[in-house]
């Protein structure tokens, strides 16, 4: 009967660590999608609409929107492209991300940087958008 107890609780432990590791935000997970997006990330071009981009890399992670000075829609899908945790800032942060920038339907570039450069060039800010602000 002690045999058959700790055979069930073995059974109790193994499914519930498997039922952990099949939640879509288990960092098996989160790792292997950064790694198929940044994969995925040589098959796009520059002036790539919107819908060959999600062709290419999938439905993006987040989507934020702003206007341009001149009423310019500009799009920025945000991919997962990597994983870091640490101890001090667990779960995502705009260091997991890659943003795709798109100019009335047209991928303008991606990066950090690029968005950056976008913000200025169609006067619109960033920063009212917290998790967009690129690190110093």
């Amino acid at each position: 009967m002690l045999k058959i107890y700790f055979i069930f609780r073995w059974l109790c432990l193994v499914a519930v660590a498997v039922a952990l590791a099949g939640c879509a935000d288990s960092p098996a997970k989160r790792g292997t999608r950064a790694y198929e997006n940044k994969k995925n990330m040589v098959g796009l071009k520059q002036d790539m609409t919107t819908e060959e981009v999600t062709k290419v890399m999938g439905p993006p992670d987040k989507i934020v929107m702003h206007r341009g000075k001149d009423n310019e829609t500009v799009l920025t899908y945000l991919y997962i492209t990597q994983y870091i945790e640490t101890y001090t800032s667990r779960g995502w942060s705009q260091d997991n991300y890659t943003p795709f920038i798109f100019v009335n339907d047209r991928l303008s570039g991606w990066g950090w940087n690029h968005l950056d450069n976008e913000a200025k060039r169609y006067e619109f800010d960033i920063r009212t958008t917290p998790f967009l602000a690129p690190s110093p």
